[in-house]
């Protein structure tokens, strides 16, 4: 499969990513309200997977799950920081080479010690051009064992998003244990061989899973009474078993991962705890065929995106409008002012009926003409978002016709390049602020099973990324490649961003999850679930 399908797969898996928990009567009454939950059992609802092998499948559903039971050599905080994991720290002598010094006395479930072969072979597997993980090490060049507790990985070039690849696509597995199971590791009968504090001890792809705690675990100490104190025992129930927003009114299960906010509402016996994603809802304009080669219809559309309107009706309010590719939020290392300066040079493409009918009488478009829209049909969010696009183009006498369409035949339009105008989402797993520009900008995108499915190409803008991509991440070199890449977008109105969506944590009051974030969803989150 071509990695930037991969990629896009990728994109489609995290679709409307929402988070959601209910404290219900399946956990023991004495564990709610932050006691000591080692004797109980979490039960949670979430979207079945077929494996836990990230080779084999590479999407959020899987992360959600492997985060209770893999590790990597760093992990994200839940700011989205970079901390260590199995490794205890990272030297970087130039912006290709990662040197890894690897944590001593590191354990696998089944006693054996973490090596640097261990490590060597998972991330060589994930490298591998058949994995699922392949993207993420395009720009990987070789992976070695470099001392009795030191792995080096040399990059073809700099790529600034590497830093954090290795917690969301580098979970280290047992070499041993997974060239015994070569063509079934991570399935149902054979699960895996890890290091993190809950082992899978069932798994059934059709019902769920089961995790016991490792009272071994190598973090314990580092984690205090959050582990001490944590469940026992973690269950899975996959929702197609058991309906998650059902499950947990009846009290069934404890909570839902991946499941519709809307399902739940605050009151004397649910409290929403809400935290912002970069999981971003926008709108792809094909730049050079149709209509919309004409760069004054693509902004009078941009002018006519009524975000407000779009969150409350298509995401039922779980969303917070974006008026850039990339929030500014993502800068967490820079000073605010700094990057809100950096901002305040972007071009923003407000909600204006007027300015939109201005743009529009300076384009070519003639009544009759007409722009195709496809969506996927089974995501109402995105359909009920292009309807409303509709609704205001009509307005000014621009013409959409839209077209629903099952996910694999969008899928391949949007790969083929093909795609007049789409709505659709993608999540950046990492804080990289580069991540959507490099994924969706380049020029060697371009061509067909590329990712620039806009099949946008202004002078400045591939150099603008490409730098983006090998400076030092979050620096200042870096805020002025990214800004130079929203300029041109914006100017070009190619990519038109509507929202990022919100987690939302929705529980019963006796119980909390601190710390929650996007990225909190990845690490072995029961440990802060109280």
């Amino acid at each position: 499969m071509n990695r930037s399908v991969r990629t896009l797969r990728m994109g489609i898996a995290a679709l409307g990513v929402i988070l959601v928990a209910g404290a219900c009567g399946s956990s023991s009454d004495d564990a709610a309200g932050g006691g000591d939950r080692s004797n109980s059992t979490l039960t949670i609802a979430t979207s079945g997977i077929r494996s836990m092998d990230p080779a084999r499948q590479y999407d959020q559903p899987a992360l959600w799950v492997n985060g209770l039971a893999l590790e990597g050599l760093i992990k994200l905080d839940s700011d989205g920081k970079v901390q260590p994991a199995l490794a205890t720290k990272v030297d970087t002598p130039d912006p290709l080479t990662y040197v890894y010094t690897l944590r001593e006395g590191v354990k696998f479930w089944n006693g054996a010690e973490v090596t640097p072969d261990d490590v060597v072979y998972s991330l060589t597997r994930y490298q591998d051009e058949t994995a699922q993980t392949a993207s993420k090490y395009a720009s990987v060049d070789t992976i070695e064992a470099t001392g009795p507790m030191e792995v080096t990985v040399t990059l073809k070039q700099p790529d600034s998003s590497w830093q954090y690849t290795p917690a969301y696509a580098g979970q280290i597995v047992e070499k041993k244990f997974a060239e015994e199971h070569d063509k079934d590791l991570g399935g149902p009968g054979v699960l895996t061989m890890g290091t993190g504090p809950w082992q899978p001890k069932d798994f059934n792809s059709s019902a769920g899973m089961t995790f016991a705690k490792n009272e071994a675990w190598w973090g314990a100490a580092e984690a205090g009474d959050d582990f001490e104190e944590s469940w026992k025992t973690v269950k899975l129930v996959f929702a197609a078993a058991v309906p998650g927003a059902a499950a947990v009114r009846a009290g069934d299960v404890d909570g839902v991962v991946g499941g519709d906010g809307t399902a739940f509402s605050s009151g004397s016996s649910v409290e929403l705890t809400k935290a912002p994603t970069e999981t971003l809802g926008y709108i792809t304009l094909l730049t050079d065929k149709g209509p919309l080669a004409d760069v004054h219809v693509r902004r009078a559309l941009a002018h006519l995106v009524d975000r407000e309107a779009i969150i409350k009706s298509a995401l039922k309010g779980f969303g917070d409008p974006a008026t850039q590719m990339v929030s500014e939020r993502v800068w967490t290392d820079l000073p605010e002012d700094q990057v809100s300066a950096a901002y305040d040079q972007i071009e923003t493409l407000d909600y204006d009926v007027d300015a939109a009918k201005a743009e529009l009488d300076q384009s070519a478009y003639a009544p009759g003409d007409k722009i195709v829209a496809e969506v996927i049909s089974t995501y109402p969010s995105f359909v009920r978002a292009t309807e409303i696009l509709k609704e205001e183009a009509a307005k000014i006498g621009l013409e959409i016709e839209i077209k629903g369409l099952p996910g694999a035949e969008w899928l391949t339009n949007s790969s083929n390049h093909t795609t007049e105008m789409t709505v659709s989402t993608y999540s950046s797993l990492s804080p990289d602020p580069n991540f959507y520009p490099n994924t969706l900008m380049r020029a060697d995108g371009i061509p067909v099973g590329g990712s620039n499915y806009a099949n946008l190409d202004v002078p400045g803008l591939d150099d603008a990324v490409r730098t983006a991509s090998t400076v030092p991440a979050q620096s200042a070199e870096q805020l002025d490649a990214v800004v130079g890449a929203l300029k041109a977008n914006a100017s070009e109105a190619a990519y038109i961003p509507i929202y990022t969506q919100q987690a939302v944590f929705a529980h019963d009051p006796k119980l909390s999850f601190d710390g929650f974030s996007q990225y909190a969803m990845g690490s072995p989150y029961p440990l802060y679930v109280k």
